[in-house]
């Protein structure tokens, strides 16, 4: 879609899952129509698959809040109609830690088995290497672990993702999103985009109550060891603040806590960024927390709004371009 060239494909395909990814293209091409443009799918044999014998889901699992909160519902929780009997997660080498950083993924998987083991949910260590197609991997993060999950689907009945974001700060930017996460299965291997109902909030208020969780999380993505959380990125941060607005504390996974300061000079210059902070601000208000930390909060939003305009602007774009020109 990119490139653009037409998909042919020697062997099978299901028409199902065909027909989900021409509205699933139809989606991204009316976001995006100056990246994307709509593809033709060739095929040698169009024909459905069978259904695995069995109601095993298959989850995607990074070590991270929203796959493990989804696990853990699924497999604590009494959800009725919307239960999905998750019984094996696979960790992804090749996304978040890449494939040179052997040893560090090695150790997060370690991580992640002590968490799901609590659950008594099995662990399935993958790779792959579709990150250095240099892709924007913000759009194709959901595809690929669609990819990954659909490598398996001969033993298991559908594949689940979880939701990084809830409804209420849904972005055509992101990859992994409810509306068209569900346009990448089929009618014999379904994905199924999970958690889109829940704010950070009520999945930290869930996690608080998991002990191997709180021992094992792992939600840091600029570490430099990568296997555990650095404290330092927004993405520790926020979280660290998500537990603490709870009356959690802090976790056993993070060393230190996160100070005023890095609060305030935590980058988020984009529209999700600040809805977040938001919602930690209004938490941080209705939980009592001093007022240091509500005015490091209301500053970085000030900041963030800032930078954000910014990053928008005209000339902003102007300059990138000769920066990056003059360095060619």
């Amino acid at each position: 879609m990119r490139t653009p060239a037409d998909l042919v494909v020697h062997g099978a395909a299901s028409p199902s899952l065909l027909r989900n990814l021409d509205e699933f293209q139809a989606a991204w091409v009316m976001w995006h129509p100056n990246h994307y443009t709509h593809i033709a799918i060739q095929v040698d044999t169009a024909q459905e698959q069978s259904k695995a014998p069995t109601n095993a889901v298959l989850s995607g699992f990074s070590g991270g809040l929203d796959s493990s909160f989804s696990i853990f519902r699924h497999r604590t929780q009494n959800l009725g109609h919307a239960q999905q009997n998750v019984t094996t997660s696979i960790f992804i080498h090749g996304f978040d830690i890449s494939l040179s950083r052997v040893e560090a993924y090695n150790r997060a998987v370690d991580r992640g088995k002590n968490i799901l083991e609590s659950l008594g949910v099995a662990l399935i260590p993958m790779a792959m290497n579709l990150k250095q197609l240099e892709d924007n991997w913000d759009h194709s993060h959901g595809a690929a672990l669609a990819s990954c999950l659909m490598l398996l689907q001969g033993g298991f009945s559908a594949g689940l993702i979880a939701s990084s974001a809830p409804y209420s700060a849904i972005t055509p930017e992101s990859g992994s999103n409810p509306v068209t996460d569900w346009l990448l299965g089929s009618a014999s291997f379904p994905i199924i985009h999970d958690g889109a109902g829940f704010t950070r909030f009520d999945k930290v208020h869930m996690l608080a109550h998991w002990p191997s969780a709180l021992q094992n999380l792992r939600v840091c993505q600029r570490g430099a060891e990568r296997d555990k959380n650095c404290c330092r990125c927004r993405k520790c941060v926020r979280t660290i603040l998500y537990f603490r607005f709870v009356g959690c504390g802090l976790p056993p996974c993070f060393e230190q806590d996160a100070s005023d300061f890095q609060v305030l000079i935590t980058k988020y210059p984009n529209q999700s960024g600040i809805t977040i902070l938001r919602e930690i601000l209004a938490a941080a208000i209705e939980s009592g927390a001093p007022l240091a930390t509500r005015l490091a909060l209301r500053g970085s939003i000030v900041l963030n709004y800032s930078l954000m305009r910014l990053y928008g602007s005209n000339l902003y774009r102007v300059v990138k371009r000769f920066v990056r020109h003059r360095s060619i």
